[in-house]
């Protein structure tokens, strides 16, 4: 059922704000913190892998930092430079999303903002707004680009989706569902599909989520990840000799010593097309790191 209550509202005066979150708004305007700002009411009734004590959120995005309040009762504030800023995600399943940032210098921490799907946009211009600050100088040197064309119709979508006007894609590569077959009854998702890139802007990935038991709705939902390129410390293809397990493609985030880990499950047919992408994006990145020293 669509909870007109849990849409999520562009915040543009203080009286849109919700009465146990004002001091934390008013607080934050008064230390200039008065950029693009939204809020989250409570959603109740998630899916249940994303279960959570609901809370609303009030997101507020400055020049330098984003702070973000929670109430569950009592109200917990989070200042998040962005400097500190590892990753952010944004995912929609059906009429349920959720934003995650993953952040710190020390330890790597997140915050999850679950988010009515109506309200998606919102939150997409609020990641727009975070690359803004975090997006390295468009690298225009090289000739070759990347071309998109064969993707399934739905990753070409998210493609452009996801991208800055002008924004070059320079590395793609795609793992197709990975499926078991041997009983059409019992058969089973052994990968998402999964598509990384890299652009002169960003790496990203996107895919899907898992399915529960036997549901197929994953087929109706998108995952997007935003890795600012300074914080992409590794990126390889590990195979396991026994063959015990899918091939994996490990992806490592670091800022300072707080570190991230993600894992892409690859297909035997893919490894080739994976592995010429993990050498050509890490020496991409090597090389624009020494650039910009």
């Amino acid at each position: 059922m669509v909870k007109v209550d849990q849409f999520a509202l562009r915040i543009r005066e203080p009286k849109d704000v919700p009465a146990p979150l004002l001091a934390f708004y008013e607080k934050a305007r008064a230390d200039d913190l008065d950029g693009y700002v939204v809020y989250a009411p409570p959603i109740t009734d998630p899916p249940a892998r994303h279960r959570q004590v609901p809370a609303g959120h009030l997101l507020m995005i400055g020049d330098d930092r984003l702070r973000i309040a929670i109430d569950r009762g009592v109200v917990e504030e989070v200042e998040i430079p962005f400097a500190d800023l590892i990753f952010a995600e944004i995912g929609e399943a059906l009429l349920f999303s959720w934003m995650r940032l993953g952040f710190g210098r020390h330890t790597s921490r997140e915050i999850k903002i679950p988010f009515n799907t109506v309200g998606i946009e919102l939150f997409r211009q609020a990641l727009f707004s975070i690359r803004k600050a975090l997006d390295v100088s468009p690298d225009r040197a090289r000739d070759s680009h990347a071309d998109p064309s064969r993707l399934p119709f739905k990753f070409q979508s998210e493609l452009r989706r996801w991208l800055l006007e002008g924004e070059q894609i320079f590395e793609l590569a795609f793992q197709p569902e990975i499926r078991t077959h041997r009983f059409i009854v019992f058969a089973r998702q052994l990968a998402p599909p999964t598509l990384l890139a890299l652009t002169d802007r960003q790496f990203f990935c996107v895919t899907e989520e898992p399915p529960v038991a036997r549901e197929r709705l994953s087929k109706y939902s998108s995952v997007y990840v935003y890795c600012p390129l300074p914080r992409l410390e590794s990126l390889a293809l590990e195979a396991d000799g026994a063959r015990r397990e899918l091939p994996e493609v490990r992806i490592g985030l670091v800022n300072d010593r707080a570190r991230v880990r993600f894992t892409v499950k690859v297909g035997s047919d893919c490894l080739a097309q994976f592995a010429l992408f993990c050498r050509n994006v890490m020496g991409s990145v090597e090389k624009s790191a020494c650039e910009r020293r």
